[in-house]
């Protein structure tokens, strides 16, 4: 009779054996065969008796019924967090902002704050201009745009800041450039009064905007500072030695402007001086440009003509023994200057005075059309004056109300200018009212026209755009 095999542990045990010699165990039944050799790839093999495999099936399918309501559950959670995410961002998306007549400042501004250079609403490329503008609409100061557009006084959008906007605004192609006394210099996208970028400023700029080859030029305090008009990134701060107040005019190339050290600059684009007249005192009238000749006035009480290219004297005009901060506005063969409650209009071949008139409280800058010259005067409130250009006699008066910065323009017959609480658009013909767009508080800057609607800034802190 062949030996008999423990189940259990597989030793050969003698037949008839009923108990396992090495183990112990009893044996059950003969085994004719020896178990299989144990695996020697070294992967170790489970294997449970019948008995012990029925007992844990069931803990075992609890484990994996777990694992997958665990999975299930982190599966739905996210899926809800997906969901508000993207129910978040289409409410945000979808606000009015680009369209409400009055559109809150965006909350990134406050980020950008401390970025100059940082866009806080991404907006496609803006082709740059390559036309000149500046306060004043051309070199010669007239104020006059001949922009196609006519404003029927509906408010497109306003932009608040964080204080009052006496900065002069300009527009170029689907930007909108203007300082705030928050001491920002913004740019905002035409068509929906968006920033586009927000430069800031170590204190308020100190003169209205100029642009030319892509680049925003301005006054603040001795400096005259360049932004590039797509970044806000700065490229230029030429530094002279006193407040540069003066609004720089562009021409071929060269932009002139005054200071508060005496001086008149003649600076290329890129910051390159190619001279400096010395007038008898500070320089802050904003010079006009014609034919080569430099006119601006100082508070020596002279108005100057300086030849563009050489910076040399041509003439000056004695005014008065002081004062002389307007601008001068050059049509034909005159040249208008204002001056201590005089009009001046000066012969620019010689420089001798064709005639004057008294202009009490009148502000700094004119507007010229059609024969009218339009000027502010103010003895109690601010009147909008047309005088005859070349008589001097008035033609029309209308009372305005207007604040110290405001100043008229002129495009298609109509004058637009600021008031107590208000824009007015006027019949240049006679003064007549067209259309008011109300504001909070007075409107004290010098309005800028482009593409059919007109820009201007509010002591109520906003800037405006009307169509």
């Amino acid at each position: 009779m062949s030996n008999i095999y423990c189940p259990e542990c597989g030793s050969e045990n003698p037949a008839g054996a009923d108990f396992c010699a090495e183990c112990g165990k009893r044996i059950h039944k003969i085994v004719a065969e020896p178990p299989p050799a144990p695996d020697d790839s070294g992967i170790e093999e489970i294997r449970e008796s019948p008995a012990s495999g029925s007992a844990s099936q069931p803990h075992h399918l609890n484990r994996v019924l777990l694992v997958a309501v665990v999975i299930l559950v982190i599966a739905l959670a996210a899926t809800v967090a997906v969901f508000w995410f993207k129910s978040k961002n289409v409410e945000a998306a979808t606000e009015p902002a680009a369209t409400v007549v009055e559109q809150p400042q965006p909350a990134t501004t406050q980020t950008t704050k401390t970025s100059p250079t940082t866009t806080t609403q991404p907006a496609a490329t803006t082709p740059v201009s390559t036309v000149d503008l500046m306060i004043g609409a051309n070199p010669q100061r007239t104020a006059l745009y001949t922009d196609t557009g006519a404003p029927a006084g509906q408010v497109k959008w306003k932009f608040k800041t964080g204080g009052s906007v006496t900065g002069d605004p300009l527009a170029i192609e689907n930007a909108v450039y203007f300082s705030s006394e928050d001491n920002h210099f913004y740019a905002l996208q035409t068509d929906t009064g968006l920033v586009k970028w927000d430069h800031k400023l170590s204190g308020g700029a100190t003169s209205s905007p100029a642009f030319s080859d892509g680049t925003i030029y301005f006054g603040q305090g001795s400096y005259l500072m360049g932004l590039d008009a797509e970044t806000g990134q700065e490229k230029l701060k030429y530094a002279t030695e006193g407040t540069v107040k003066s609004s720089p005019v562009i021409a071929d190339g060269v932009m002139y402007f005054g200071s508060g050290d005496d001086k008149l600059y003649a600076l290329d684009l890129g910051g390159g001086k190619k001279w400096a007249f010395t007038a008898g005192n500070n320089i802050e009238s904003s010079p006009s440009i014609d034919k080569g000749v430099v006119y601006v006035g100082s508070e020596d009480g002279n108005l100057y003509a300086i030849d563009a290219t050489t910076g040399k004297e041509k003439w000056r005009f004695r005014a008065s023994s002081y004062g002389g901060v307007a601008t001068p506005l050059v049509s034909g063969t005159l040249v208008y200057y204002i001056c201590t409650d005089q009009l001046y209009a000066i012969d620019i071949s010689n420089g001798q005075e064709r005639w004057k008139t008294k202009v009490s409280g009148a502000r700094r800058n004119m507007a010229l059309a059609d024969g009218l010259l339009l000027v502010i005067t103010s003895t109690g409130w601010a009147n909008l004056n047309a005088l005859d250009a070349n008589t001097g006699e008035l033609r029309w008066k209308i009372e305005t109300r207007s604040g110290d910065g405001a100043a008229p323009i002129i495009c298609n017959q109509t004058v637009y200018i600021g008031g107590e609480k208000g824009f007015m658009a006027l019949d240049l013909k006679n003064g007549q009212q067209k259309w008011i767009v109300s504001s909070e508080r007075e409107v004290d800057s010098i309005p800028f026209i482009n593409n059919g609607v007109v820009y201007f800034g509010s002591d109520d802190t906003n800037l405006y755009a009307v169509q």
